[in-house]
């Protein structure tokens, strides 16, 4: 089951990226937490974050946005912290920032200046010194978005496993029992494991072409499924799915590594240099 698994954790991650990629999730959510961080909750009529977006250094981190209402604007979904903090110094204290004309800029923000008080105390007149705090706080600060991305994330995934499995009716009771049985379904399934170790699928397109070349028990009939059916099959296909739906959200990584683990101990060596796994969310949303 470990290759079934792992093809259909590839498409749903494939799925989640393809989806966070349309929606712009990550820049949103950077932006988000920025605004978060600089202004709280409250609506300013200024904005510090609107500021500091505009900086050219900001803008040529991110591709223009659809339907933007300039050429040049742009949200990035990640931000080097040394970028970050000389972007919003020259946002606050201008081309040629001192820690005076900051400290003065910030009465205009009061929100931020309570956050970047303690960071001007510790630089004193030194700007780089103040370069270097902020570029600390705002690491520390996206691990705490990571960690948040990322949770959000596996409910994306979640949901996504759900759909694929109710929608493909990947029930892993009926596939189990095919492999156990059949030894035509046992055989395309040890082939593609074979062979799909050093040949990852690439997209949503391959990932289905693969798990169309297993020739598993899948899908719906024309007819309707459920004639005949007693409660007790209904209890088993959804015991089927749940199975299935929680293999899928534990990730394709686990997968390709629990695939590798029975390949060589069914006695068929190493196996070859690990496929690179779906994309993660990346230390910024």
């Amino acid at each position: 089951m470990s290759v079934v698994y792992w093809f259909l954790s590839l498409l749903a991650s494939f799925v989640h990226e393809a989806s966070a990629t349309v929606l712009a999730s990550r820049s949103k959510t950077l932006r988000r937490a920025i605004e978060r961080l600089l202004e709280g909750d409250a609506t300013k009529t200024e904005s510090l974050t609107k500021k500091l977006y505009s900086h050219s250094l900001i803008q040529g981190l991110g591709l223009p946005k659809f339907g933007a209402a300039t050429a040049g604007e742009s949200s990035p979904s990640y931000i080097p912290s040394k970028i970050f903090a000389l972007a919003l110094l020259n946002a606050i204290g201008g081309v040629a920032p001192t820690v005076d004309a900051i400290r003065t800029e910030l009465d205009k923000y009061p929100d931020a200046k309570k956050v970047l008080d303690p960071m001007l105390t510790v630089a004193g007149t030194d700007v780089a010194k103040l370069g270097e705090e902020l570029a600390h706080w705002f690491d520390r600060s996206m691990e705490r978005v990571s960690a948040w991305y990322k949770r959000r994330a596996a409910v994306s995934i979640f949901v996504i496993a759900t759909l694929i499995t109710i929608g493909g009716n990947f029930d892993t009771l009926h596939i189990g029992t095919a492999l156990w049985h059949g030894a035509t379904v046992r055989d395309a399934v040890v082939a593609a494991a074979g062979s799909a170790q050093g040949h990852a699928p690439a997209d949503i397109a391959s990932s289905i072409d693969a798990l169309d070349a297993l020739q598993i028990p899948a899908g719906w009939p024309l007819v309707a499924p459920h004639a005949g059916w007693t409660w007790g099959a209904y209890g088993l296909k959804a015991i089927g799915w749940i199975l299935t739906i929680l293999a899928i959200s534990v990730g394709a990584p686990f997968w390709f590594d629990m695939l590798s683990k029975v390949s060589q101990f069914g006695g068929n060596g190493t196996a070859p240099d690990r496929a690179p796994p779906p994309a993660v969310p990346p230390k910024q949303p």
